[in-house]
């Protein structure tokens, strides 16, 4: 927001800030970006005050005002401070305080279910002060950042690095499930940023604030260049993938660094892909965001071709699931990423850096541009090439978030069917067939005809949750899916529609391929448990990451509490609210509470049952009395009540030494002996 005009921001807090005006005076200094006088913030902040902000550079003398810009109402200045609300209601002066100051920095609160509330500083956005963005501005928490982090595997791991770190966001969520982090950037402002960050919140990240090289690495560097040599349990990153016009004589100081690789095209990301792998140990996974170009082929549908040039990309011996999330044509791509750094303020410069797109994209012959979301694994083992398995989806609609949990329970069950087609020999034909198979619970079907009709017009089916596809189905393949329940294996179920549909030379390769197209990876259904023909056995029951753990906890209002006292074990039933990774219950004097003070270590448990899924929690830890008033407090203002028509005076938090959670889909029992 530009010094004086008065946008809804500052309307909202002219009409509202005479209520909380030091909220007032923070949020129009850091969030919308205006001029205040520094009075309001030696009151509205008093521990640290203007000058202490000033000190640690995340505030400035304003400079921008002009004599016709500057309030000269004695009661306002800027249509939202008055003179009361500077001296906190108190008592009020006649001169206006112009010693006007503004934020150096964007700083605003980080809301996670990891480590509670964080605060985070980034560069200050278009919205926020007027002209061009600093070519090495330093992007805060978008909506690219925020698709990384609900698409990342929150699995414990020893080591993680974030490639681009930026602002820190993928630093942060790594720190909860990770013991090191590394985080690299080209940009030594992003890396300064990063660790600002870092000290800011590090009582919510557990960091030493003395000693953040015990668990954080910061290099600066282009991309895997610091980290040549070494692996990593788990890679991330946010690369500066936009595709952005090359210039003779180009400088590094022309280009916007957050965005900007400084390669043609979309070579940075497919250099990026095809190396990250040397820096994946056994087992890692790798998870990324990325442009790719699409050619402009005559008679072509990008949705189909977009895959070809990313396939190429992938070195071998990597198993690779790539999401195209959006198609632009290059005309909107342009317009894209010059609106992102405000070049249309410039109407001249635009027109200009408007062409160069377009005769760049000309010059490779390029039609569109796909942006999407990169999943790679390097195997325990090494394979054989045609044993690693590889998808490619374009899959445009709202999917459920965080999406990562699903992708992470989906990929192993589409690489057990592959593999086990390739160890009989039959790939992608009838090796499948020999399975059982379940709908999954989330799978509808919708059928759509003309009223009266003796057979429908339309079948879809709809997965729910997840990636929430939706394929158009034959009848036949309908009639498939509607007798999976895990009964009989789907080369029974074929025979007995043939015989219903009098089908004399077994199915069509038309049915086959539409049902495999919903089976292995689409997540319609599920194989039950039983030895793969490669003589593994699929388990059924997974593993809840860190994130869907507190999750559930956070979803459900009752659980299960286990204690220990002379000898006994007591469980009772209590309703609770989780908050910053902690437990909190109301109890009465009694057996309870006599029982936690004699031994405080408990266990706490929660399920969620929806039809035959079943989801499960257990929680380890102290739990302690609160005590101090303080505490009390806060703890009155959770949402907190008893159910039972008693008094429940005291108060109890469990400080959680572990959180642990499976999942599992309810059947019927597996035969004792395979064979």
């Amino acid at each position: 927001m530009v010094a004086g005009t008065a946008g809804s921001g500052a309307r909202c807090l002219e009409h509202t800030g005479h209520a909380q005006p030091h909220l007032a005076t923070v949020i129009a200094l850091f969030l919308l970006g205006d001029a205040v006088p520094s009075a309001d913030v030696d009151v509205a902040l008093p521990t640290v005050g203007a000058a202490g902000l000033a000190r640690l550079g995340l505030l400035e003398n304003d400079d921008s005002w002009t004599d016709d810009l500057r309030p000269t109402d004695k009661s306002t200045n800027n249509g939202t401070y008055n003179k009361d609300s500077r001296n906190n209601g108190g008592a009020s002066n006649d001169t206006v305080d112009t010693d006007l100051v503004r934020a150096s920095v964007d700083l605003r609160p980080y809301s996670t279910d990891v480590a509670g509330e964080l605060y985070v500083v980034s560069d200050l956005g278009a919205f926020q002060r007027p002209g061009v963005l600093r070519r090495d501005h330093v992007l805060g928490i978008g909506g690219a950042s925020l698709t990384l982090v609900r698409s990342t595997e929150r699995r414990e791991v020893g080591t993680a690095l974030d490639v681009g770190t930026g602002c820190g966001i993928q630093t942060f969520h790594l720190l909860s499930h990770a013991r090191h982090v590394t985080a690299t950037d080209l940009s030594g402002r992003a890396l300064a940023t990063t660790r600002f960050n870092l000290l800011l919140n590090a009582r919510a990240l557990d960091l030493d604030p003395f000693d953040l090289e015990d668990r954080v690495t910061l290099i600066q560097g282009s991309l895997l260049e610091p980290v040549a040599g070494q692996e990593f349990d788990l890679v991330v990153s946010n690369p500066p993938f936009v595709i952005t016009p090359r210039r003779t004589n180009e400088k590094n100081e022309d280009r916007f660094t957050y965005r900007d690789g400084g390669k043609a095209g979309d070579r940075l990301v497919s250099e990026l892909i095809t190396a990250l792998p040397t820096v994946m140990a056994p087992g890692a996974t790798a998870h990324l965001l990325a442009n790719w170009e699409i050619p402009d082929t005559p008679d072509a549908d990008p949705e189909k071709i977009w895959s070809e040039r990313v396939e190429q990309w992938i070195a071998p011996g990597t198993g690779a699931w790539v999401i195209q999330r959006e198609i632009q044509d290059v005309c909107e791509y342009a317009e894209t990423w010059l609106r992102d750094a405000s070049q249309q303020r410039d109407l001249e410069a635009y027109d200009a850096a408007y062409r160069d797109y377009l005769a760049d994209f000309t010059s490779r012959h390029v039609g569109w541009v796909g942006f999407g979301m990169v999943r790679l694994e390097r195997p325990e083992q090494s394979r054989a090439v045609t044993e690693i398995l590889r998808i490619f989806e374009h899959i445009e609609h709202p999917i459920q978030q965080p999406i990562a949990a699903t992708l992470a329970a989906e990929w192993p069950r589409a690489e057990a069917m592959y593999r086990g087609e390739v160890a009989s020999g039959v790939v992608g034909d009838d090796a499948w067939q020999d399975q059982h198979y379940d709908v999954a619970q989330d799978v509808t079907e919708e059928r759509h005809g003309r009223p009266g009709a003796e057979d429908p017009a339309l079948i879809l089916l709809r997965q729910g949750g997840g990636l929430r596809r939706t394929v158009v189905l034959s009848s036949e393949a309908a009639g498939f899916v509607g007798v999976c329940d895990g009964e009989l294996t789907a080369r029974q179920i074929l025979t007995a529609l043939g015989s219903l549909l009098g089908w004399e030379n077994g199915p069509s390769e038309q049915l086959l391929r539409e049902i495999r197209r919903s089976s292995p990876t689409a997540c319609w259904w599920k194989c039950k448990t039983e030895v793969m023909s490669t003589g593994e056995t699929y388990n059924p029951i997974l593993p809840l990451d860190t994130n869907a753990v507190w999750e559930l906890l956070g979803e459900l209002p009752f659980g299960r509490l286990a204690v220990q006292a002379a000898g006994m074990v007591d469980i009772f039933p209590v309703n609770y609210v989780a908050k910053d990774r902690k437990l909190y219950f109301r109890t009465a004097q009694g057996t309870k509470l006599a029982s936690l003070v004699v031994n405080n270590h408990v266990a706490f448990e929660v399920d969620r049952v929806v039809g035959d899924h079943v989801q499960s929690v257990v929680v380890h830890g102290r739990a302690r009395r609160l005590e101090t008033q303080a505490e009390r407090d806060a703890a009155e203002q959770l949402p907190l009540k008893p159910w039972a028509p008693t008094y429940k005076y005291h108060f109890v938090v469990i400080d959680v030494d572990s959180a642990t959670g499976r999942e599992f889909t309810m059947t019927t029992e597996p035969d004792h002996d395979p064979a």
